[in-house]
């Protein structure tokens, strides 16, 4: 926990921590964490007591009506916080979870919205290049603000510096608007 302090401070990097464990998350909030993934309706009480900006997850898979529900309580308790309705892998409900953004994104216009990509990138064995890069392009109509992307597997071994690229990518073709092809990137 020192550690991550200091490399936060000195790099002036956000630090999150990721737990199922409450009691996890609450000594991450202590040493200093910026955000603390994930709570639900079920553990919401957990963000009165923490500094940090709480990520909340559907407590139910697919459950957005309770992750509404949970985003509303915080908004009316004046607490910043960043919704997920958890992007699902390839072919396990990848369309349907792509659905519940949408929907969640309709239903919270202002919300700043996290999508964790991995479930996509890190377990299916291709191209993460493309896939980053069609990710991106629905995160980008989708004004999600927030991604948690990772590299992990062997075949991940670029997804990071591949993700900031499609990123870039996308968002000089919105603001030029016109279609991420041929668009020279700095």
């Amino acid at each position: 926990r020192q550690r991550q302090m200091c490399i936060r401070d000195r790099l002036r990097l956000p630090v999150s921590v990721d737990s199922a464990d409450l009691a996890e998350l609450k000594r991450g909030d202590r040493a200093g964490a910026d955000f603390v993934l994930s709570l639900s309706e079920a553990s919401l009480d957990l963000a009165s007591e923490m500094a940090a900006t709480p990520i909340l997850i559907p407590a139910i898979a697919g459950d957005l009506d309770g992750l509404c529900r949970a985003a509303e309580r915080l908004s009316r308790l004046g607490r910043s916080f960043i919704v997920d309705s958890i992007l699902d892998p390839i072919p396990f409900g990848f369309a349907a979870s792509l659905l519940r953004y949408a929907e969640l994104r309709r239903r919270l216009p202002e919300a700043r919205i996290l999508m964790g990509i991995g479930n996509v990138t890190e377990l299916v064995d291709a191209d993460t290049t493309g896939m980053n890069a069609l990710l991106f392009g629905i995160i980008a109509e989708l004004g999600i603000t927030d991604v948690l992307a990772v590299q992990v597997s062997p075949h991940c071994r670029r997804a990071i510096r591949e993700a900031d690229r499609a990123r870039r990518l996308m968002h000089a073709a919105q603001q030029l608007r016109r279609l991420p092809v041929g668009i020279a990137l700095a």
